[in-house]
């Protein structure tokens, strides 16, 4: 099996991963859609493993997103993680070097605030992400504002400092 057959949907029925302590399930349709968005995101190989693109089109990710899925499958989406690394939607574009414009994280912040407290196979949450790759301060911001919990799920004290050095209140 070549990489490219490896990560398309496994089944055309509703594909269901944990999401912190409750089951966050999808359509296929939704699934495929996920997988999308990530396209643009990573280069994937075999047996899950990413290399997250230097460049990146952020419109294009956005237009998938925000035109593509209905208000009430947002939530269900961004908390979805289908890939070895179980990551979200939020998470993964914040793994890119420099993090998402603005406008991007705005719409996935605002779509499900919670997406930004959700952890990895690796315990890192989307503030820990947004540090680690260098996020504008604005979208580090907008993630305290959007989702202050965020703060307090961090596993890796020196991201909090960094916070701090940035002038970002986490209260």
């Amino acid at each position: 099996q070549d990489s490219s057959t490896v990560f398309q949907s496994k089944s055309e029925e509703a594909a269901t991963m944990s999401s912190s302590d409750e089951k966050v399930s999808i359509n296929a349709h939704d699934e495929a859609l996920y997988d999308e968005i990530i396209e643009h995101l990573v280069t994937r190989f075999k047996y899950g493993v990413c290399k997250i693109r230097e460049k990146v089109n952020w419109s294009d990710i956005s237009d998938l997103y925000y035109k593509k899925v209905e208000s009430s499958r947002k939530t269900q989406l961004l908390l979805f993680k289908h890939s070895f690394y179980k990551r979200n939607i939020l998470q993964w574009s914040l793994c890119v070097e420099g993090g998402p414009p603005l406008d991007l994280a705005l719409i996935l912040l605002d779509a499900c605030p919670d997406s930004a407290k959700e952890k990895d196979i690796y315990g890192s949450n989307a503030l820990e992400y947004s540090i680690r790759y260098n996020a504008s301060t604005d979208v580090v911001a907008a993630i305290l504002e959007k989702c202050p919990d965020a703060a307090k799920e961090c596993n890796r004290k020196p991201s909090m400092s960094v916070i701090m050095q940035e002038g970002v209140s986490v209260d």
